[in-house]
């Protein structure tokens, strides 16, 4: 008997309860509002943003407002579901709107420019069903797509979709096409805004930390080999005398999809980050460890020492899509199993040749990242302006 997984199951009634919820003051909103808000859009109307289906500040969807806000006259509403961020965000003087209210959907609808990270329903849960009505749709990512995708029977199943797509680099271009092959003319340079952040802040002084991100996984037979793969490193007296012999602590942070980590502890040589706390740990550790993380392309720019972990690799392929050979895409030493990880950390010179592999660290470099300095989000921005002049048609 087929059984599905608890975690989809979980996740399939939670949507369904929020399209419940939502349902009937969507309706009141399409019959009261959404016409007057479609009649009175134009383009000096504000844009819209949005990520991590708002209850993150992070990324692209974060740099990208960031940038229009501070450096530009252009009008933008942020839309949240969550209050901490909406909150703290009006505090500094920005447009923000609750998720779901009659405001944010009368402002989306009239809105030239919608913006979001992973898809429609990061505006709203309803947003798929105006997509023929709606402006100009600008999907920017949330990471860069240079190791992995999803499979293209979920893409097809993924309640999202855009006007366009912004991809950093041709590299990034033709990753995104595999996954989009029937929308090629609407995936178009001018991404990466979130890198500006990188590059301005690579020289900043670094901690003695080191931080492992290992990526979502999706069937729990997965989860329970990551979470034992944690369980490990934790119990692991080797890595408990490194870390506290040479005053280091091991940050493990959970990708925004997985849950914590129970078996950390209140050990002072480990630390469970939550997934806000990524880009502050990237920035800061000597040591980044990750699989299949697009975040590893990210830290590419930092120059630090970095070891891939892929212990799962060949149950990670029956899921996912990987771009090219996993090796191709490698700029330092690579662990198959938590003892040769161990290893690596314990016994390596972190900054030797054959750690760092620089040839490899300039060839991939010159494939993911078309600009060394913080420029992408005025490049995302004003290819926004030229896409939104020339709009494509609906679908």
């Amino acid at each position: 008997m087929f059984l599905l997984d608890t975690h989809i199951l979980r996740k399939r009634s939670t949507i369904f309860a929020k399209l419940l919820i939502q349902s009937i003051p969507f309706l009141l909103f399409l019959v009261f509002l959404f016409p007057f808000a479609l009649l009175t859009r134009k383009k000096s109307n504000p844009w819209v943003v949005n990520g991590h289906k708002g209850n993150y500040y992070e990324d692209n969807s974060k740099s990208l407002h960031e940038y229009i806000t501070g450096r530009t006259s252009q009008k933008i509403v942020w839309i949240s579901a969550n209050h901490s961020i909406a909150s703290t965000l009006r505090k500094r003087g920005h447009a923000v709107l609750m998720k779901h209210s009659f405001k944010s959907r009368f402002t989306i609808v009239n809105a030239p420019v919608l913006i979001y990270s992973h898809g429609e329903d990061d505006l709203d849960i309803f947003l798929y069903l105006l997509r023929s009505v709606l402006g100009t749709r600008i999907m920017v990512s949330h990471t860069l797509n240079h190791l992995k995708g999803p499979s293209k029977s979920r893409i097809r199943h993924l309640v999202t979709d855009f006007d366009y797509i912004l991809a950093t680099s041709e590299e990034e271009k033709r990753n995104i096409t595999q996954l989009y092959p029937d929308k090629e003319n609407r995936i178009v340079l001018g991404g990466g805004a979130h890198l500006d952040q990188f590059f301005r802040e690579k020289v900043n002084k670094k901690t003695n930390t080191i931080l492992y991100f290992p990526t979502h996984r999706e069937t729990q037979d997965a989860r329970e080999k990551l979470n034992s793969t944690v369980d490990k490193l934790i119990l692991s007296d080797a890595l408990k005398a490194w870390l506290e012999n040479n005053q280091f602590k091991l940050v493990i942070c959970r990708h925004v999809n997985s849950s914590k980590y129970q078996s950390i502890g209140e050990e002072n040589l480990f630390i469970n980050a939550p997934p806000d706390h990524l880009i502050k740990h990237i920035l800061h550790c000597k040591l980044f460890i990750s699989d299949y993380s697009g975040t590893l392309a990210n830290f590419l720019v930092l120059g630090q020492p970095t070891i891939f972990f892929p212990f799962d690799l060949e149950d990670f392929l029956t899921r996912k899509v990987i771009y090219r050979d996993y090796d191709e895409c490698r700029y330092g030493p690579r662990a198959n199993s938590t003892d040769e990880l161990i290893e690596l950390i314990t016994e390596s010179n972190w900054y030797s040749d054959e750690f760092i592999q620089q040839n490899n660290r300039d060839k991939l470099s010159a494939r993911y990242f078309p600009y060394s300095e913080a420029v992408y989000s005025a490049k995302s921005y004003e290819k926004i302006k030229t896409l939104v002049s020339t709009p494509p048609g609906k679908t």
